[in-house]
C-alpha cells in the first residue's frame, strides 16, 4: 500500500523572516527551526508546542542535532559564530563560539559525534568535539606549553582554571587531546621531557600528571590559603619543583619523595613569579622570586647555593 503524507499540524508566527534550516532531533522529540530573523524556535515535534525561544542578532542559518546526545543542538550563525544548545529538565544552556568570518551555512557530525565540519562560504574546517568540564563558568588560560617531541610536535598543551588541561594543534585549531581533571587548575609547567605535567591544584597544592594518559603520579600538598594563583616551575632539568606560596614560604620539592626539601622564606606572604638558573660553570643553583604587592615591599630575590665537592 502505498504511503501518503496528511499535515499532522503548523505553526504561524514563530518567525518573520525566511525559514533556511530545519532538524529533528534524534529522537524525534524536539523540532528546531532557524531563520533569518535570528530566532531559533524549539518545538515539540509531537504536536509543535513551543518550548524555546532563542534570539539572536544575526540570521541562523544552519542547525545539526548531535549524534550520540541526543537533546545537544548546534547552530550556524550569519556572524561567524556557532551556538551550542543543551536541553535539560530544567534549562538551556547555550555557549557561542566563533570560528569563520564568514555565514556557516552547513554543519555536520559524525557518526560518534566527537568531529565537527563547517562550512562558510570559502571556509572549511574540522573540529575535534570536546565536551565542557565546566560549561558555565569563565574561560581562563592558566599556561601554555609547546610540545617538541613525538606525535604532537608544534602542537600547544594549554591548562585552565575550570577547564582542565587540552592539547591544540594550532594550525588547524583542532584538538589532539584533553584531559578534564575536575579541579582549579592555577598554573601548571610541562615537565622537560614531555611525559609529565606539575598543576597547581588551587584547593590542596601540586599534583603531577602523566600526559596525555591523565595518570595521577603524585600530589605535593600545599596549603592555599588566600585563592591566589601561584607558580610552579620544574626546575633542575625536571628533578625538583618549585612552588610559589601565599603564606611567606617558597618551597622547593623532591617529587620523587614527595617532601619538601627546603623553604625560602620571605619577608611577605605572596610570590606569584619564580624563576631558576643552573650555572654549569660555577656548579651554582640559584632561583629567583618576586612578590606581589604587600604594604609596597615589592622586590625580587635571588637565592643561591653551591654543590659540594669533596
Amino acid at each position: 500500500m502505498p504511503l501518503q503524507y496528511v499535515e499532522k499540524w503548523s505553526q504561524l508566527g514563530l518567525h518573520n523572516d525566511s525559514i533556511d534550516s530545519l532538524a529533528f532531533s534524534r529522537d524525534g522529540r524536539f523540532l528546531a527551526s532557524a531563520s533569518m530573523d535570528g530566532n531559533v524556535a524549539i518545538s515539540k515535534g509531537e504536536d509543535g508546542t513551543l518550548l524555546h525561544l532563542i534570539r539572536c542578532r544575526t540570521p541562523v542559518l544552519s542547525l545539526r542535532w548531535v549524534r550520540g546526545r541526543t537533546h545537544e543542538l548546534w547552530c550556524g550563525l550569519g556572524n561567524g559564530k556557532v551556538l551550542r544548545v543543551v536541553i535539560t529538565k530544567e534549562k538551556l544552556e547555550i555557549s557561542r563560539f566563533t570560528i569563520h568570518d564568514y555565514p556557516i551555512e552547513h554543519l555536520a557530525f559524525d557518526s560518534t559525534g566527537t568531529y565537527l565540519a563547517t562550512g562558510a562560504h570559502p571556509e572549511l574546517k574540522v573540529f575535534r568535539y570536546i565536551a565542557s568540564v565546566a560549561p558555565n563558568l569563565s574561560i581562563v588560560v592558566t599556561s601554555i606549553h609547546w610540545l617538541h617531541k613525538g606525535r604532537d610536535a608544534n602542537c600547544l598543551v594549554v591548562t585552565y582554571l575550570h577547564h582542565g588541561i587540552i592539547c591544540w594543534d594550532p594550525f588547524s585549531a583542532t584538538y589532539r587531546w584533553t584531559m578534564p581533571l575536575g579541579t582549579l587548575i592555577g598554573h601548571a609547567d610541562l615537565h622537560p621531557d614531555e611525559t609529565r605535567i606539575a598543576v597547581m591544584n588551587q584547593h590542596n597544592g601540586v599534583d603531577i600528571w602523566q600526559v596525555p594518559a591523565a595518570i595521577l603520579d603524585c600530589s605535593l600538598p600545599l596549603p592555599i590559603r588566600k585563592g591566589v594563583l601561584l607558580p610552579v616551575l620544574w626546575i633542575d632539568n625536571g628533578v625538583r619543583i618549585l612552588t610559589g606560596s601565599d603564606f611567606g614560604e617558597v618551597r622547593v620539592w623532591n617529587p620523587t619523595t614527595g617532601k619538601s626539601l627546603y623553604p625560602l622564606p620571605h619577608p611577605v606572604e605572596i610570590v606569584r613569579a619564580v624563576t631558576a638558573h643552573y650555572d654549569s660553570q660555577n656548579h651554582s643553583f640559584r632561583i629567583a622570586t618576586g612578590n606581589a604587592e604587600t604594604m609596597g615591599k615589592i622586590a625580587v630575590r635571588v637565592f643561591e647555593t653551591r654543590e659540594l665537592h669533596t
